[in-house]
């Protein structure tokens, strides 16, 4: 007689073993997807910069020193302010004009005076900051100066030049 066969409520063993080999795959596959899923995200696109643009130097009258009289060269001094955000270092300077001559005891002009070329020492102006610079050997009192350019202002246009230190 064939015994009708009997229902245990345990699983055999070889289907826990596989129930166990389809758990443990799955605990490795899917992370497994995700981590490469993050590791290869890329993206492309554009960006943007610009460059600034070089914002003149500011020069203006600087304190004159007595230093000129009949056949003497002298120096002329500015002040010199850098508005850009990075410092600049003088390179060299030229005097083109003599612009006036005034406060001194008589009569004094312009054709009293020469320019000669004048040189700038290596003067380093920090970003937005100021320095004092002299032009050495920028103006010369003529010999045949007149008495009355005693004690006279005389105000030389002078043009500076530098680069981004």
């Amino acid at each position: 007689m064939n015994r009708p066969h009997r229902r245990t409520d345990k699983p055999s063993p070889s289907r826990r073993r596989r129930v166990a080999v389809a758990a443990w795959t799955l605990t490795l596959v899917i992370p497994g997807g995700v981590a490469f899923a993050l590791w290869s995200s890329s993206g492309t696109g554009d960006g943007a910069a610009k460059a600034r643009t070089a914002t003149p130097l500011t020069v203006g009258p600087g304190t004159a020193v007595a230093d000129l009289y009949p056949g003497a060269t002298g120096n002329v001094r500015f002040s010199v302010t850098n508005p850009n955000p990075y410092p600049v270092t003088l390179t060299g300077g030229s005097a083109s004009s003599i612009v006036s001559v005034t406060g001194g005891a008589g009569s004094c002009s312009a054709t009293d005076f020469t320019l000669g070329a004048g040189t700038v020492g290596s003067t380093t102006i920090a970003a937005s900051g100021s320095a004092s610079v002299v032009l050495v050997g920028a103006v010369t009192m003529k010999t045949t100066a007149a008495d009355g350019c005693q004690g006279a202002d005389v105000v030389v246009l002078a043009t500076l030049t530098g680069s981004q230190s």
